[in-house]
């Protein structure tokens, strides 16, 4: 029976294109885990693959449709129906990645059957339709060769695009790497070569790009001066189950930190990109990876994980692994850049198997980057002459203190905490239920809360005092009615923040001495040279 019967049924004759995409390598752990479930992820979007698409496993393993099905099953997370559509999608190809050396200057013939099967399927749309093909190659580079050797003699659409999909590790040293280029881009146009690796994909490392250029507080944060050193820590909950043979002729390191960590130490440490576009962004990740010092084996640490005390068995009671192999299945490098923003921080990248998921932390002295917080908190770091607030819920507050330390503090109810530092104290009285004290050296920072609120703060040589419900001062004076009053004096920085009901705001800074009268509609503010007005609720 046709590989085709139960594939390709309803494709409709008026479509204008249609799509084969090659997975060769379906077998195997990479396609399982990743590629497979990431299609199912774009058949879920609708209108993210296209309606008239075939998806064709290929590998060695002897496997009927239903196998390769059955064993996908387990790794698409949806609904029942999703799945079970999806999957119709999917059949199999078994064939040799090589040819045996009595068959060297044949035409190598599995192909000519993955061949017979794309087209068998593009046969049942009209001829002047777009029929293009995408070949994704999750295996070993060992085979990427013969195997883009059978592709280009075999496989080439002859009415549409043909694409090939590379993934990591490519190549096992520079040598390897730069050799295998040479044969691939002698088969293929540049334009038709996709080398990719999987983890740009995922929403942590995409969203470094949000967080670092979005939030425009941060960036006066992310240097040397702040930033003690980084973190990149990568740990899977598996061992090689199975995958020894391939694992063990790359290991830990080519397997992962010359690929995916690299690739997330570039988005952390690069410059922002004039554009988004993918040339600007390799721009400047090849700009960091330059400028990274070489690695000496005084700042490496490699590793292999044993037997657990669970039973768990370790890297050589895996069958597929030769008997005492000395592949690391852990390893922790540091690395430096040498460029004015990051001279003199280590970079520490440290990927192993077992036993949690993927982690990305950024640690330092004077501030910890980033916090990933509860929904009911949001914090803001404060460095220099940047001063930031941090929005805190009922019966919880976040609180910094700048120096050589950053702490974080969760405050349940009817808690306290002071923290001191430098020679200037910064008191908050807070109702109800939370009471907080932070010292700030030189700095000033700001909790808003949603209660009723006593807010003392001392900068310099300037004092502005709030008091419930009566005021008195030398310098300036504000009459507050109940709910929340704030105010911050900082540097050659005046901040404003909308009240609520029934609360005015007024600041003074510099040399200027600045009584504020408050009117039911609003109140003025004067600042040197500059005069601002805010209008409040009532």
């Amino acid at each position: 029976m046709s590989n085709m019967s139960d594939a390709g049924k309803d494709a409709s004759s008026s479509a204008s294109t249609c799509v084969s995409i090659a997975v060769l390598g379906a077998s195997g752990d990479l396609a399982k885990k990743k590629t497979y479930p990431a299609l199912f992820k774009l058949f879920e979007k609708q209108s993210f693959l296209p309606k008239d698409v075939i998806i064709i496993g290929y590998a060695r393993s002897a496997m009927t449709n239903e196998s390769l099905r059955d064993q996908l099953r387990g790794y698409l997370k949806g609904k029942k129906e999703e799945v079970d559509a999806f999957l119709q999608l999917c059949i199999y190809v078994a064939g040799q990645y090589k040819l045996s050396p009595a068959e060297e200057g044949a035409p190598p013939k599995d192909f000519q059957v993955l061949a017979n099967t794309i087209a068998e399927f593009e046969a049942t749309f009209p001829g002047d339709c777009g029929k293009n093909r995408l070949f994704y190659l999750a295996l070993p580079p060992v085979v990427y060769p013969p195997v883009c050797e059978g592709i280009k003699k075999c496989c080439m659409s002859p009415y549409g695009w043909s694409r090939v999909v590379v993934e990591k590790p490519f190549g096992k040293d520079l040598a390897s790497s730069e050799d295998l280029n040479e044969q691939i881009c002698g088969l293929f146009d540049e334009k038709q070569l996709y080398r990719i690796d999987h983890y740009l994909g995922k929403e942590i490392v995409q969203n470094l790009m949000v967080m670092r250029f979005a939030n425009t507080f941060i960036s006066p944060l992310w240097n040397r001066d702040n930033i003690s050193n980084i973190q990149i820590i990568f740990k899977e909950p598996f061992g090689t189950e199975g995958r020894g043979g391939y694992f063990d002729q790359y290991g830990i390191i080519r397997d992962v930190i010359q690929n995916h960590l690299l690739q997330v130490m570039a988005l952390v440490a690069m410059e922002r990109p004039a554009t988004l576009s993918p040339n600007d962004m390799r721009d400047e990740k090849l700009k960091v990876l330059k400028c990274i010092s070489p690695l000496s084996t005084e700042n490496t640490v490699l590793g292999q994980y044993t037997m657990g005390k669970n039973g768990q068995p370790g890297y050589l009671e895996d069958d597929t692994v030769p008997p005492g192999s000395k592949c690391p299945t852990f390893a922790m490098v540091v690395l430096y850049v040498q460029n004015e923003r990051w001279d003199g921080v280590p970079f520490i990248l440290k990927p192993w198997h077992l036993p949690s998921a993927v982690a990305l932390a950024a640690s330092c002295g004077t501030c910890r980057l980033p916090w990933h917080l509860p929904s009911a908190v949001a914090l803001a770091a404060s460095r220099g002459t940047c001063r930031l607030p941090w929005l805190l819920l009922p019966a919880v507050a976040h609180a910094v203190c700048r120096g050589s330390c950053c702490q974080p503090w969760h405050l349940p109810s009817a808690a306290a905490l002071a923290a001191s530092r430098g020679t200037s104290r910064l008191p908050w009285h807070l109702l109800p239920a939370v009471a907080l004290d932070v010292c700030r050296g030189t700095c000033c920072q700001l909790w808003l809360l949603p209660s009723a609120v006593a807010l003392l703060c001392s900068r310099g040589t300037c004092h502005l005092p709030w008091l419930l419900p009566a005021i008195s001062t030398a310098v300036s004076a504000w009459l507050l009615m109940p709910a929340v009053a704030l105010a911050v004096c900082r540097g050659s920085c005046c901040q404003p923040w909308l009240l609520l009901p029934a609360v005015a705001l007024a600041i003074c800074r510099g040399s200027c001495v600045c009584r504020g009268s408050l009117l039911p509609a609003g109140t003025a503010v004067c600042r040197g040279f500059c005069c601002q007005l805010w209008h409040f609720k009532s």
